[in-house]
């Protein structure tokens, strides 16, 4: 399988559903699933939900900076407008030490690793993580 952001984010269905309770909720949604991993203990287990999750949060953040990544869906792009996240360098550092979590020690690594793909992963999730760079 080739690795897109498509299939590590909005076409998963974690990534779906946590997509709908942001439409919902804003940006509130996107403190709290970053919170939810940055806040963990290393020896914390980071499941591949929860890793999806991040990678929403984060994708979403990089969007709302104007730098959202292939495959963002037109629903999140059209929301953006009407929601500017404004100078927030806190939440912007919160994703990007929650993609440092989820691509150094989390299931959804050890998962890409397992299937023989694990440098195309981290190739995608360094690429979101530039997005996130000023």
């Amino acid at each position: 399988m080739t690795i897109t952001y498509q299939t590590l984010v909005f076409t998963h269905p974690t990534g779906q559903d946590w997509l709908e309770m942001f439409l919902d909720h804003g940006y509130k949604y996107v403190w709290e699933s970053l919170m939810a991993i940055t806040s963990m203990l290393p020896v914390d287990y980071l499941n591949a939900d929860e890793a999806i999750e991040g990678l929403a949060a984060a994708a979403v953040i990089a969007s709302a900076l104007n730098r959202p990544i292939p495959g963002t869906p037109p629903e999140l792009l059209a929301w953006i407008p009407g929601h500017p996240l404004g100078n927030d360098p806190e939440l912007v550092q919160m994703a990007r030490d929650a993609l440092a979590r989820i691509q150094a020690d989390s299931e959804l690594k050890e998962r890409w690793e397992a299937g023989g793909d694990a440098a195309a992963w981290h190739a995608v999730v360094l690429d979101l993580q530039d997005r996130l760079t000023p």
